[in-house]
């Protein structure tokens, strides 16, 4: 299942730089807004433990993981999210 848009014209302009480049990658704005939180809350824990620059790319990783499977459904990212959340608890 993939969270591409039919019709990116249908939207209304983006009021932010995420609603940009959501709509630049073609994916569903409530996609997003339904996955932030988790995803700044994973990225501030793991920035906490281990660094910035590992807090970055572990959103991109959670991403990727979503496209290497082209699940890109709310459910499907916070598991994935979760998975790396418990990664992260049991790493030293």
């Amino acid at each position: 299942m993939t969270d591409n848009l039919t019709e990116a014209d249908e939207l209304p302009a983006p009021e932010n730089w995420l609603e940009e480049a959501a709509d630049a990658l073609h994916l569903k704005r409530k996609t997003l807004v339904a996955v932030s939180p988790d995803i700044v809350e994973l990225v501030g824990k793991v920035t906490e433990k281990l660094g910035a620059e590992d807090g970055l790319l572990t959103a991109f990783l959670v991403g990727f993981g979503a496209a290497k499977d082209g699940d890109f459904s709310p459910a499907s990212v916070k598991s994935r999210i979760d998975v790396v959340a418990a990664a992260l608890d049991a790493h030293e």
